[in-house]
This record gives C-alpha cells, sequence and structure tokens, in this order.
C-alpha cells in the first residue's frame, strides 16, 4: 500500500553506500524508484517493473521521460518543483498512457539529497489505483441508477407518486415562508383503458411514453411532472396563478391531440381530462386539501364529457 510506502519515504536517511541503497529499493514491497537530478534512474523495485509494464526492460540510467514519453506536462512541472525541493503527493491521478489506456495512480515524490545538502534527485512512491477507482466509480453508477429508480417512474421517466408528492410538499413549505401561489394540476388520459383493451399494453405504454414526453418539453425548468397512477399525472406550477397553469395545460392539450398514434392498421388521438387547484398563501401550506380539490375537478371533468379542464371551486 501507498501508506506503507509514505512511511519508509518518511524513515529514509540515505546511506553512503550506493550498492546498499540500490538494493534496498530493489526489494521494497512497493512501487518505488530513485533519480538522479536528469530524471535517470538510479534503482527501482520490483513492484515499479510489474506496475507500469517494464519487466525484462533495461531502465537504468535511462531518462524518465524516455521511458514513458506520455508523461504530461503537469507532471513534468511536478518533477521539476520535486527537483526544487517541494514533496509532493497525489492521491488519485489520471495517467493516460501511450498505448491510450487510463492508469489512475496514487504517488508521492520526495526530494533526495547528497550529503553536502544539495538535491541529488527524486524518489518516488508509486500506487496503481486503476482497478480500485473504476470499482468505487462503478458503485457509484450504481447507486445513481438506484437512486434515479427510487425517484422516477420506470417507464416515462418523470417523477413517480412519492417524488411528485414530496417535492410538491417541498414546494408548499417554501411557499408557506414567501406567501406565495403554487398551481396544482391532476390530469387523466381519457379511455386510456380501450387502448390497452384493443391493443395491448405496448400500445398504451407507448401513449404513456410519449404524453409524457410532449408535456416535459413544454414545462419550465421550475415545473414539476410526475406519474401518480397508471395514467394519471400529477402538475405542479410554482409562483403561478390559476390562468397561467390553465393556459399551459391547454396548450398541452392541443398538441396531445394532434399526436397521432398508429395501432395496427387504425390511427388514433388521445385526449386528457384535468382538475386544476390552488394553493396561495401561508394557509395553504398543506398537499392533501389541494389535492383532494384538483382530483374532485378532475372527476367533474370526466363526468361532464372529457377532454376539458376544470378548475376547483
Amino acid at each position: 500500500m501507498i501508506s506503507d510506502a509514505q512511511t519508509l519515504a518518511d524513515r529514509i536517511d540515505l546511506p553512503d553506500t550506493p550498492d546498499l541503497l540500490v538494493q534496498f529499493i530493489r526489494h521494497m514491497p512497493v512501487a518505488v524508484a530513485m533519480f538522479d537530478s536528469d530524471l535517470r534512474y538510479l534503482a527501482a523495485s520490483a513492484r515499479w517493473y510489474q506496475d507500469y509494464g517494464l519487466v525484462g526492460r533495461s531502465i537504468i540510467g535511462q531518462r524518465h521521460y524516455d521511458i514513458f514519453p506520455e508523461i504530461p506536462e503537469r507532471w513534468r512541472r511536478i518533477h521539476a518543483r520535486n527537483l526544487a525541493g517541494e514533496r509532493l503527493s497525489a492521491a488519485e491521478d489520471r495517467f493516460l498512457r501511450a498505448d491510450g489506456r487510463v492508469d489512475y495512480v496514487q504517488w508521492e515524490n520526495v526530494p533526495w539529497r547528497n550529503a553536502d545538502g544539495s538535491i541529488g534527485g527524486v524518489i518516488m512512491f508509486t500506487q496503481v489505483v486503476t482497478e480500485a477507482v473504476e470499482m468505487r466509480r462503478a458503485l457509484e453508477q450504481k447507486a445513481r441508477e438506484l437512486q434515479f429508480y427510487a425517484d422516477y417512474d420506470y417507464l416515462t421517466n418523470v417523477y413517480n407518486r412519492r417524488k411528485f408528492v414530496e417535492s410538491a410538499e417541498a414546494e408548499l413549505q417554501r411557499q408557506r415562508r414567501y406567501d406565495g401561489m403554487t398551481a396544482f394540476a391532476l390530469v387523466d388520459l381519457d379511455d386510456f383503458k380501450t387502448i390497452n383493451d384493443s391493443f395491448g399494453h405496448a400500445a398504451g405504454d407507448e401513449v404513456l411514453r410519449r404524453f409524457a414526453a410532449l408535456a416535459q418539453r413544454e414545462l419550465r425548468p421550475s415545473d414539476v411532472i410526475g406519474r401518480v397512477g397508471g395514467e394519471e399525472f400529477g402538475f405542479l406550477f410554482p409562483e403561478t396563478d390559476a390562468d397561467g397553469a390553465a393556459a399551459f395545460l391547454a396548450r398541452l392539450r392541443g398538441l396531445v391531440k394532434a399526436e397521432r398514434f398508429y395501432f395496427a392498421d387504425t390511427v388514433r388521438t388521445v385526449t386528457f381530462s384535468g382538475g386544476l387547484a390552488m394553493a396561495a398563501g401561508a394557509a395553504s401550506a398543506d398537499l392533501d386539501p389541494v389535492m383532494a380539490q384538483a382530483d374532485a375537478a378532475l372527476l367533474s371533468a370526466k363526468a361532464s364529457g372529457k377532454d376539458r379542464l376544470l378548475r376547483a371551486g
């Protein structure tokens, strides 16, 4: 481990016998190499040879940059600082190899001094941590995916009911603090069951996906959409009055009706009904009654002929 190398680096007191130092470095159980002031190899451990694909090569006396011409300019600047007396390290550094591979390296570079106190060169302690980095990133990606599926509906890629309700409650709490207003709507795709029954669930899924995509395309960044039931969606419009929310939903109804769905030999259009409710002022920070009002308005819209939006109250 690099921590072992760091401990050894702290203890290094260069002996007067060069051969003894070379033997010491060769048998260290970590990747370590010693260089002179021209960055020519004086000694390297077996692990250094293994980690950097140098087994069988003669590197002693050769410049580090000739062995690895792909060493980036920023590392060359670091080496110059080492030769000026700085001890530097990095926990995870990206190294683009000549063959296109990317390695990640943990390293510490320690200047060493001659008997007269002048800097004689650099000792580099390194550990290739590519596998650990890739494993950590894979775990982080998996965690992001799990979080995505915890918050989003797998079919439509909009918020699921839990996340939508959570977002709505947070917005209403913010509204309480600033005495603002929020428009809330529930919409339901009309006669959706007949699409599933007539053309199969794949057809129904296509309708849901395209409806959600249309809505997301039209929404402002501050607006929120969530799939709260089978073919039912919730909309949250922060700092929007009833007229503004109704205008958006009217425009969306027109866009949805203009869509053409081709199922087997049949061309279908889709409509939706909606109910709109307002939460305004500090006293309207409770989500349940607002949802209940929007739901009641939605049921009235369905009962009065569908393909329409009604406002609560």
